[in-house]
C-alpha cells in the first residue's frame, strides 16, 4: 500500500526498549506505534493517518485510507492516543490556522518536533485503494424500472463500493404458514381409504425460513442517508445477482444508521458557505434485507422464463402451493379490463448495487 506525506515524514521513535507494543489473539491483534513529526510536516496528519471519505461526481467514494501498520500491514490506524510537542519554539497566532469563522483561543503553543502515539487494529472489512477498485467498475449498467417492458430502461455506473468497508452478517428468521382448521380430511388406513370425517382434523404446518441479511457500509458520508436511492429501492427485490444472493432473493426494507463526527472534517464553513449539517457527519449504515432462496428441488414446473430482466421469477416472486408444496411463481394483472396488460410480479426490482454509490 503506498504513503502519503504524513506517513512517509513520521519517524518510528527508537528507545533501549522499543517504545511500539504489539499483542495477538485467536480473535484479533492491536499494536501501538510512537512516531516523531517535524512542526512543518504536520500539515493534515489527522487525515493521512485515520483516514478521510467524500462522494464524487461520479457518485462513488474518493477515500483517503487509513494508515497500515508497517510491519504487520493487516492492522490499520484507528486512534491516534496522544500527541505532545517537544522542543518548545514559542507562540504563534492562532488565527491563521483557522478554517471556521467563530470564537478561538489568540494563541497556540508550538514546537520543533510533536510526538504521537498511533494504535493499529483489523478491520472487520476489506480496504481497497481507489484506483484499484476503478478498475472493476462496470459503465453503462442497464437499470429496468418498467415491468410492462423490459426494454424500458435507464443506465448507471456500478462503482463496486460495496466491495470494501462492507461487512455482511445473517440473523434467523422463520415462520410458519398454518392453514385454516376443517379445510383437510384425515383418512384412515382401511383399504377403502374412506375419509374420517369431512370437517375433522386441523391444519398443517409450513415452515419458512426468511433470514434477515445486513450490509453495514462503514465510515460514510451522512448526505448518504438523504439519497433517493434508498428511497426507490425500499420493498423492491434485487434486480441482478448481487454479491453471492441471486436475483430476487432479497428484498429491501430499509436502513439503520450510526452517525459521528469524523476524525478530520474535509470541509469547512469559511469555504463553503452553503454546506449543509449532514456535509459535516460520517455515518455507518447498514442496509437490511429479508433474504428467501428456495432449493432446486423445491421449484415447480412451468416457472416462466423470458419475463425480462425486471422481473427474477424466483425467490420472494415465488409461492408455495398447497397441492404439492413446491413453489411457483405469481403475478396479478392491475387492470383485468385490459388483456393485453402485462402481469406485474409480486415484488417489482431494484439494482441493489445503487444503493452504494450517491445519485442526487
Amino acid at each position: 500500500m503506498p504513503f502519503n506525506q504524513t506517513t512517509g515524514d513520521a519517524a518510528e521513535r527508537i528507545d533501549r526498549i522499543s517504545p511500539s507494543k504489539a499483542s495477538f489473539t485467536t480473535g484479533g491483534g492491536v499494536a501501538s506505534v510512537e512516531y516523531v513529526l517535524r512542526r512543518g510536516q504536520m500539515g493534515a496528519f489527522i487525515r493521512d493517518i485515520l483516514g478521510a471519505a467524500a462522494f464524487t461526481a461520479q457518485g462513488n467514494l474518493n477515500r483517503y485510507l487509513p494508515a497500515a501498520h508497517p510491519q504487520f500491514d493487516y492492522l490499520y490506524a484507528t486512534r491516534i492516543s496522544n500527541i505532545e510537542g517537544i522542543t518548545p519554539e514559542g507562540r504563534i497566532e492562532a488565527a491563521p490556522l483557522q478554517r471556521i469563522l467563530q470564537n478561538h483561543f489568540r494563541d497556540v503553543a508550538i514546537y520543533s518536533q510533536y510526538r504521537m502515539v498511533v494504535e493499529f487494529e483489523p478491520r472487520p472489512y476489506l480496504i481497497e485503494t481507489d484506483d484499484s477498485l476503478k478498475a472493476t467498475w462496470e459503465v453503462n449498467k442497464k437499470y429496468y424500472y418498467d415491468f410492462q417492458n423490459a426494454a424500458n430502461f435507464s443506465q448507471f455506473t456500478d462503482c463496486k463500493e460495496y466491495n470494501r468497508f462492507v461487512e455482511i452478517s445473517m440473523e434467523t428468521n422463520a415462520e410458519f404458514l398454518t392453514t385454516p382448521t376443517n379445510v383437510f380430511q384425515y383418512r384412515h388406513g382401511w383399504p377403502d381409504g374412506n375419509p374420517v370425517g369431512a370437517t375433522s382434523g386441523a391444519g398443517v404446518n409450513v415452515l419458512i425460513c426468511k433470514p434477515t441479511v445486513k450490509m453495514t457500509w462503514y465510515f460514510v458520508p451522512y448526505e448518504m442517508v438523504f439519497c433517493k436511492n434508498i428511497t426507490e429501492a425500499l420493498g423492491r427485490v434485487n434486480q441482478y445477482d448481487f454479491i453471492k444472493f441471486k436475483a430476487g432473493t432479497l428484498l429491501f426494507k430499509g436502513i439503520e444508521v450510526n452517525k459521528y463526527a469524523p476524525p478530520y472534517q474535509i470541509i469547512g464553513q469559511a469555504a463553503n458557505v452553503g454546506a449543509r449539517p449532514e456535509h459535516t457527519r460520517m455515518c455507518d449504515i447498514t442496509y437490511i434485507f429479508e433474504y428467501f432462496s428456495q432449493n432446486n428441488d423445491d421449484l415447480g414446473q412451468g416457472i416462466p422464463g423470458g419475463l425480462g430482466q425486471a422481473i427474477p421469477a424466483f425467490g420472494h416472486n415465488l409461492t408455495i402451493h398447497g397441492s404439492d408444496y413446491k413453489y411457483y411463481y405469481v403475478s396479478a394483472r392491475p387492470n383485468a379490463l385490459n388483456p393485453k396488460q402485462d402481469y406485474r410480479p409480486i415484488y417489482l426490482s431494484y439494482p441493489m448495487e445503487k444503493l452504494f454509490r450517491y445519485d442526487v
